[in-house]
């Protein structure tokens, strides 16, 4: 639990530390240049069909993944951002203490990833925007 405690506080630390708002003070110049409705949304770290790639960027912050979509009519690049999901669960095993067999319980920490959201760039514009509900 302990262990679950500090990743869990690490995590948080971390997503502070990256908020559109630390983004936007690091390039103040960039944002300035996106028009208000986008800047808008980026300060609430959304986005909408249209945004650039550094305007994605800006409100979201890096992709997790990015990959590569090619069909017969074009070719697209697609950004995927997730998130860690975390749990603790027990598990029982038997053991062997001093010659006396018992049961003992022991709470096991899990990880996994789980994608929340792409975003897909035609000609360096968002095209379309897929959620996970």
């Amino acid at each position: 639990m302990r262990a679950f405690l500090l990743i869990l506080t690490s995590t948080l630390l971390l997503l502070a530390c990256s908020s559109p708002a630390s983004r936007i003070k690091k390039n103040p110049e960039l944002f300035a240049s996106f028009p208000p409705e986008h800047q808008a949304l980026i300060q609430e770290g959304r986005i909408a069909i249209g945004f650039t790639p550094e305007a994605v960027e800006m409100a979201l912050g890096p992709a997790n993944r990015v990959y590569t979509r090619e069909t017969s009519d074009s070719q697209s690049e697609v950004w995927s951002y997730s998130r860690i999901e975390y749990r603790s669960r027990p598990q029982y095993t038997t053991v062997n203490v001093g010659g006396r067999v018992t049961t003992a319980r022991v709470d096991v920490d899990e990880s996994r990833e789980v994608e929340v959201l792409r975003v897909e760039f035609v000609r360096g514009q968002v095209s379309s925007i897929e959620q996970m509900q």
